[in-house]
C-alpha cells in the first residue's frame, strides 16, 4: 500500500466571521453579487467558492483560488473544542497563502432582536440566543476570536472588523467591544 499526502492549496482564504444572527450570510451574498464590494477587502474579482465551517470535511481535494469560509465564532461554545485554535476548521488557515478575515459585529440588542425574531431557529441557535442576554457573553467570545486571529503569524492575516450595516463600515476592536456590552 502506498499513501500519498498532499497539502490542501488555497491561494486566498477569506473568513467571514461573527455570531449567529449577525448577518454573515447577507454579507456573503453582497460579496458575491457586487463586483466592487470585494475590492475594499483586497478580494480579487473572479471565482469565489463558499463553504460553511460545518462542511469543511466535505471540501473537495483541489486547489482553490478564492475560498470564502462562513465561520460562526461560537462554534467552540458548548463543545469539547472550548477555544478557536482547537477547531479542526482552523487547519484551513495553515493551507492558505493569503488570509483575509472579515469579522462582522452588531450591537448586542440587535443580535438579541434578530435571534428572538428568527422564524424557525435551530436548537443550537435557540440555546445561543438564551446566552446573548448574559452581560459579557458576546464580548468575551468576540475577544477570544480576535485574540485567536491576531495570534496567527504565518501567513499574515489581514483583519477587518465591520459593522453589519448596509455599507459595512469599519470599526475598531474597542468600538466592537463597546457595542457588545
Amino acid at each position: 500500500m502506498i499513501v500519498e499526502a498532499r497539502r490542501r492549496k488555497i491561494d486566498h482564504l477569506i473568513v467571514v466571521a461573527g455570531v449567529a444572527c449577525v448577518g454573515k450570510t447577507r454579507f456573503m451574498d453582497t460579496l458575491l453579487q457586487s463586483g466592487t464590494s470585494g475590492d475594499r477587502f483586497g478580494i480579487e474579482r473572479g471565482e469565489l467558492e463558499m463553504i460553511n465551517a460545518f462542511r469543511v470535511r466535505t471540501l473537495p481535494d483541489k486547489p482553490f483560488r478564492n475560498l470564502v469560509l462562513h465561520y460562526d465564532i461560537l462554534r467552540p461554545h458548548g463543545r469539547k473544542l472550548r477555544r478557536h485554535s482547537r477547531d479542526p476548521v482552523f487547519h484551513l488557515l495553515d493551507c492558505a497563502d493569503r488570509i483575509t478575515v472579515i469579522t462582522l459585529v452588531e450591537s448586542r440588542a440587535t443580535i438579541i432582536h434578530r435571534s428572538i425574531n428568527n422564524n424557525e431557529p435551530s436548537k443550537r441557535r435557540a440555546e445561543l440566543a438564551a446566552n446573548y442576554d448574559k452581560d459579557d457573553f458576546l464580548r468575551v467570545w468576540y475577544e477570544a476570536w480576535f485574540d485567536a486571529i491576531s495570534s496567527r503569524h504565518e501567513p499574515a492575516v489581514t483583519h477587518h472588523i465591520v459593522l453589519a450595516a448596509d455599507d459595512y463600515p469599519n470599526v475598531t476592536r474597542e468600538d466592537a467591544a463597546a457595542m457588545l456590552r
